[in-house]
């Protein structure tokens, strides 16, 4: 092997005007001088080089290369993130194969139509990897959860609200990039030649593709992915911890499942008898965006109430606080976890919306419209936000009525009032045949993320003894639908015939680390303490007597059973089969669940006893619901016929 170097002036000017770019970008993103020096002087060293390697055994320089470079695309990775922490030797290996994989199967495309060596497949791959973790930081900051695949799909939804939020460039994504457009510019310096024969080349390259897809496999095998924040890219690497939440956004068929498993279950809840001619209500769920009681984080004034009304509330009023799945943001898995009942916390990295829901699905509606009810929801933002336009009918909604509707409507910065939301639900109502039942969804917009000053509000609402445009934005939206709440519930009081009502809120806001340690008096530590994070309020309100009694803990995916039990209607199969559980597992998300036995949140791995049981049941029951087109059972998942 004759390994020789050359010089090059356009190559080497190439690296002056590089540094230069490079040095500049990173003063201006608050980089160091001593990075900025580094830096130039490797592009620089980088501009000298240009490596030939000759002979027949020159193929052997490609694997190490090819591991080192895959090995720096996982530090750049951490370095966006600012995350300097060594990981452990296994986590690194891993995660350098993370970003193998990819680059043999492009490697492996390319050899179908070129010659050319690997550095174009590496640097793609690399480069994917690098803007998918330059995305998560900015979507740690905005939403409070790292990036998972689930979001990819989700890219439109934010697109159209990208505008409301701050997607800083500090200096870490600086050092970042800069480091990636160094690989890029090296591998360009590099030649090796004669490569093996064509078809042994990519006999080998396939080869290969195989093995580190084989060695990720099975060293991944009983890990989990992180999305805590940035907690992932911590413990795991954000290249491992990324590709365990792909693996886990298809989940596997639970152990014990079987049809035998399902019939067992059908027997204990067989369908329910239909509710005769008693008096059925109208129905409305409302689910508030950002809607919440930042009074869960810690015990803290503000210089007027923040929703005074909803907290008078006591007659015929059903209220608590519910564990949602998400945090900041992915509206639609509270969504989803409400509408069908089912759980993320077996589909943590999922967003049903986008991935699961292809053909029509049981869900409340579906079970509604079996009773005779007409369901219509309104949401005043794009249809197509998070696939609602084609998910909503396949959960048996006969009409969507999406941003269109509104036109000239209120709005608070961008978005839709809630008094306007409000105000259709009260025209839906008015506007019924007679005798006609309906059941109205409406998911607000007006909390939305990015509480930036751009509103002039009536009535300002601040925290005691902190000063933040963030949080006063986001406690007057909240003073701001609190009033819009009650004129919806004073309007509904003087309807002749009964009406129940479920408001809810989808997600806490992302509020700020410094408004959480105001809040809370320091920074949420246990698994107790982060899952404050998750607590939304719901109430329940009728204007016939009600009476029930708040559970202490819940989350979201068992509400729908409290508006059945509100509105007098028999529970489905599946929903009897939910109360069950949840007097084991009283609430549960896709981050834990609460034991009872043993005070406190867990993750589902350290269930035991009966609390084991109870989650496995339940699993089999979501797995048969979402994947088991053919077993699915028409016991509990009835299938709605298509509006």
């Amino acid at each position: 092997m004759k390994i020789s170097f050359s010089f090059s002036k356009a190559r080497l000017l190439s690296a002056v005007l590089l540094a230069a770019a490079a040095v500049a970008v990173c003063l201006v993103c608050g980089g160091t001088v001593k990075f900025a020096a580094v830096i130039a002087a490797a592009f620089l060293a980088a501009g000298l080089l240009h490596l030939r390697a000759e002979g027949r055994r020159a193929w052997v320089l490609l694997p190490p290369l090819l591991a080192v470079s895959a090995l720096f695309c996982v530090l750049l990775a951490q370095e966006a993130d600012g995350i300097r922490d060594p990981l452990a030797a296994e986590n690194y290996l891993l995660g350098t194969l993370c970003v193998l994989f990819p680059a043999l199967l492009l490697y492996a495309l390319q050899l179908l139509f070129s010659r050319r060596g690997p550095g174009l497949p590496i640097c793609l791959s690399s480069g994917a990897w690098m803007a998918l973790a330059v995305v998560s930081v900015w979507t740690v900051a905005n939403r409070g959860s790292t990036l998972i695949p689930a979001d990819i799909f989700a890219a439109r939804t934010a697109l159209g609200v990208l505008d409301h939020y701050t997607l800083v460039f500090s200096a870490h994504m600086c050092y970042s990039v800069i480091g990636y457009v160094w690989l890029v510019f090296l591998w360009t310096g590099l030649r090796i030649e004669p490569l093996p024969r064509l078809g042994l080349r990519r006999l080998a390259v396939f080869g290969c593709a195989l093995l580190v897809g084989a060695g990720l496999w099975f060293g991944a095998r009983g890990r989990a992915s992180n999305q805590w924040l940035d907690q992932g890219t911590l413990t795991n690497g954000f290249t491992l911890n990324f590709t365990l939440a792909l693996r886990e956004s298809f989940p596997a068929k639970p152990a014990g499942y079987s049809a035998e498993s399902i019939a067992a279950l059908e027997a204990e809840y067989p369908a329910p008898a239909a509710p005769g001619e008693a008096v059925k209500p109208q129905i409305i769920a409302i689910m508030n965006e950002s809607y919440t009681d930042l009074q869960v984080l810690g015990s803290f004034e503000t210089d007027r109430p923040v929703t005074p009304f909803a907290d008078s509330l006591t007659e015929n009023t059903f209220r608590g606080y519910a564990y949602s799945s998400v945090y900041g943001g992915t509206t639609p898995n509270s969504e989803y976890e409400f509408l069908t009942g089912n759980s993320m916390a077996f589909l943590s990295a999922a967003v049903p919306f986008s991935q699961l829901i292809r053909e029509p699905s049981y869900s409340l509606v579906g079970y509604l419209n079996s009773l005779g009810y007409t369901c219509w929801a309104t949401h005043p933002m794009n249809s197509r936000f998070w696939n609602r336009e084609k998910v909503y009918p396949l959960l048996g909604f006969s009409e969507f009525e999406a941003i269109e509707g509104y036109e000239g409507a209120p709005t608070f910065r961008v978005y839709t009032k809630d008094e306007a939301v409000y105000d259709h639900i009260l025209r839906e109502l008015n506007n019924r045949r007679s005798g006609e039942n309906k059941f109205i969804y409406a998911v607000t917009v007006q909390n939305h993320g990015g509480y930036k000053a751009t509103d002039v509000f009536e009535e300002e609402v601040r925290p005691v003894g902190f000063d933040s445009v963030d949080s006063m934005v986001y406690l007057t939206l909240m003073h701001e639908s609190d009033k819009a709440f009650q004129k919806l519930i004073e309007a509904l009081q003087d309807m002749d015939e009964p009406v129940v009502l479920l408001l809810f809120g989808d997600h806490q806001p992302n509020a700020s680390d410094e408004f959480i340690r105001y809040a809370h008096g320091g920074d949420l530590e246990t698994l107790d303490e982060q899952m404050q994070k998750y607590l939304i309020p719901y109430l329940i309100w009728a204007n016939y007597d009600i009476e029930m009694q708040s559970p202490e803990i819940c989350s979201i995916n068992y509400l729908s059973d409290f508006l059945l039990e509100a509105a007098g209607l028999p529970l489905p199969s599946y929903n009897r089969a939910l109360e069950d559980i949840r007097q084991t597992v009283p609430a549960l998300n896709s981050f834990g669940y609460y034991s009872l036995s043993r005070g406190r949140f867990q993750t589902l791995a350290e269930a035991e006893g009966a609390e084991k049981a109870a989650l496995t049941r339940y699993e089999l029951l979501e797995y048969n619901a979402i994947f088991d087109r053919r077993g699915r059972s028409q016991v509990f998942f009835p299938a709605p016929a298509v509006p």
